[in-house]
């Protein structure tokens, strides 16, 4: 799967600067994670089992080919490769690549995927004021705020319009109300 459509997968990529649900995001990408870890963790206490031979040592390294597969269709580029790494160092039976090495690397490669899976940050926006971020994308469920700014006031104050918008969306974030106002102001300063 190439990057870029790895990227589509990601809501955050697809629509961003949009509301993201948890629902979505859990559907997005928990099963797998999940299952990443799980399978991580059991397969580093293998050799410390007795049970690593040829036939796990054959299932590990498909596995980490999946895992590679995996991590890039949820966005997770860097761990992707390390995986893809770790499907070539699979602990063999000729002891080139002991087994004892094969939990350290399973816990390093589960540190990769949590430290790059860390790097995506969400903002949480309140249910009873996410309303205030973004229109419905069905005009026809606008109240008739929305439908006055993005109506008469937009037709005769187009910048009160982007304004009124802009101070709805801080509402939403928990910003202050006039936080779009203020870092415009700023940044016009700056720029005089």
């Amino acid at each position: 799967m190439s990057r870029d459509r790895a990227a589509t997968l990601q809501p955050w990529l697809e629509n961003p600067l949009r509301l993201i649900s948890w629902l979505d995001m859990n559907k997005f990408s928990a099963a797998k994670f999940v299952n990443i870890g799980a399978s991580l963790h059991w397969y580093g206490e293998l050799p410390e089992m007795g049970k690593w031979d040829d036939q796990t040592r054959e299932s590990a390294e498909k596995f980490a080919i999946r895992l590679s597969n995996w991590l890039e269709e949820i966005g997770c580029h860097i761990a992707a490769d390390a995986a893809a790494r770790f499907s070539h160092s699979v602990p063999d039976k000729f002891g080139i690549r002991p087994a004892s090495e094969l939990r350290p690397r399973a816990d390093e490669l589960k540190n990769t995927i949590f430290s790059e899976m860390n790097r995506q940050l969400f903002l949480w926006v309140p249910p009873e004021r996410a309303r205030y971020y973004e229109y419905p994308t069905d005009v026809k469920q606008w109240d008739e705020t929305e439908r006055a700014i993005e109506g008469p006031i937009a037709a005769r104050f187009k910048n009160a319009a982007n304004e009124i918008y802009s101070a709805r969306r801080c509402y939403a974030v928990c910003f202050p109300p006039n936080a779009s106002l203020r870092s415009r102001s700023e940044s016009a300063l700056q720029n005089a």
